[in-house]
C-alpha cells in the first residue's frame, strides 16, 4: 500500500511538472513577425500596388505610410481574424529610385517596411496623330533637372 501511495505521489508531481513546462513552452516558441509583401517591387508614379500584411493583430487597424510614419498616409485597412490584411495603394509622386513603404499595426505598434523603386515614365498626349499635330510630353519619376537625351517621332 505504501508503495502505491509513493507511486501515485510521484505520478502527480510528474504531471504537475509537465504542465508547468508545457505552459512555459509558448514563451520560447518562435514569435510571428508582422510582415508586408508587395505584389511588385518596381513601377511608375501613379501605379496601383497591392500590399499583403501577415501577423497583424487580429481585427487590428493597419496604416500604410510613404517613406516614414511621419510621411503621407497611403491607405489603411483592418486585419481579419487570421491577422492578414490586403491593402491597395497608389504610388505618389517621387523621384526615380528606391522608396520605403511602412506599415504600422496600430494595436501593437509593430511596423513592417518594404522598398518600392520608382521608374521614370514619359507619356505622350495624344498617343497618335497626323503630321503637324501638337503633342504634349509629360514625365514623372525623374529627378530635378533631369535631361532627356533625345525624343524621336
Amino acid at each position: 500500500m505504501q508503495k502505491n501511495r509513493k507511486l501515485f505521489s510521484t505520478a502527480i508531481v510528474t504531471l504537475l511538472l509537465l504542465s508547468i513546462v508545457a505552459s512555459a513552452a509558448p514563451a520560447f516558441a518562435q514569435v510571428d513577425v508582422f510582415t508586408v509583401n508587395p505584389t511588385t517591387a518596381t513601377g511608375t508614379v501613379g501605379s496601383a500596388l497591392l500590399l499583403t500584411y501577415t501577423h497583424a493583430s487580429y481585427g487590428g487597424q493597419v496604416i500604410v505610410y510613404w517613406e516614414t510614419q511621419a510621411g503621407t498616409i497611403l491607405n489603411q485597412a483592418y486585419a481579419d481574424g487570421a491577422g492578414t490584411a490586403a491593402i491597395w495603394v497608389i504610388i505618389p509622386a517621387g523621384a526615380a529610385g528606391p522608396h520605403s513603404i511602412v506599415a504600422r499595426d496600430i494595436s501593437t505598434g509593430s511596423t513592417a517596411t518594404t522598398t518600392f523603386t520608382i521608374t521614370p515614365k514619359i507619356t505622350l498626349t495624344p498617343n497618335h496623330g497626323l503630321a503637324g499635330d501638337s503633342v504634349t510630353v509629360t514625365g514623372s519619376g525623374f529627378t530635378a533637372f533631369s535631361t532627356l537625351a533625345s525624343l524621336m517621332f
